[in-house]
């Protein structure tokens, strides 16, 4: 069985749950707590069939994080054209 990491919103002015690092966007994660974009990545598993890099980068995290705390599902998946599927990733094993 796989683990799955979901992003859940951001929030701003945190601190990292997995090494403490002082964040300005911290992304608020399904099993992870609060953590940077790049502990995220560090998180997951590798997938070259959705990102060319195996992973997506950091800056992309932070945007997903931004945009699941302020936007609506319908703005998500209308008007960006967005799965919600976007928002969940694998963990690394």
């Amino acid at each position: 069985m796989t683990n799955v990491i979901t992003i859940e919103g951001a929030e701003r002015e945190v601190r990292c749950d997995c090494c403490n690092r002082k964040l300005k966007v911290g992304i608020r994660t399904s099993t992870l707590g609060t953590i940077g974009a790049d502990c995220l990545r560090a998180a997951m598993g590798f997938d070259y069939k959705r990102y060319s890099q195996g992973k997506p980068d950091a800056k992309w995290l932070r945007d997903l994080a931004i945009m699941k705390e302020t936007k609506t599902a319908d703005y998500i998946r209308f008007t960006r054209g967005l799965p919600l599927t976007v928002f969940s990733f694998q963990a690394a094993a």
